[in-house]
């Protein structure tokens, strides 16, 4: 069993508000495509780990109070597989997300691994 992790830090962006009911797909915005690359580039940088087989993700979110605990979810786990982490975000078999509310400051994401 490997582990892999990562930090990131700066203005999160979920997909709370950006989904199309209508056709059954996320809306990306720019600020969603700008959020969703500099965590792939965070992913990236932080060190090969190419999962193939089934995974758990850990995901803590430092972010604002009223932010859902599960907007982050999505970009996380796109990030996790264009950065080539994951070599599909289908290998998930379990999530889980700690959201820890801050007063001010940037966002912050801790991302762990295991599988």
């Amino acid at each position: 069993m490997k582990t892999w992790n990562a930090s990131w830090s700066g203005k999160a962006v979920g997909t709370n508000k950006r989904l199309d009911t209508a056709r059954g797909r996320i809306y990306r915005n720019a600020a969603y495509k700008v959020f969703l690359d500099e965590l792939a580039w965070t992913f990236a940088a932080a060190g090969a780990a190419h999962f193939k087989r089934p995974v758990t993700v850990y995901i803590q979110e430092h972010v604002h109070g009223r932010r859902d605990v599960d907007s982050l979810i999505k970009p996380v786990l796109d990030a996790l597989e264009t950065s080539g982490v994951l070599a599909s975000d289908n290998l998930v078999r379990e999530i889980r997300a700690e959201k820890q509310a801050k007063a001010g400051g940037p966002d912050r994401l801790y991302v762990e691994v295991t599988g």
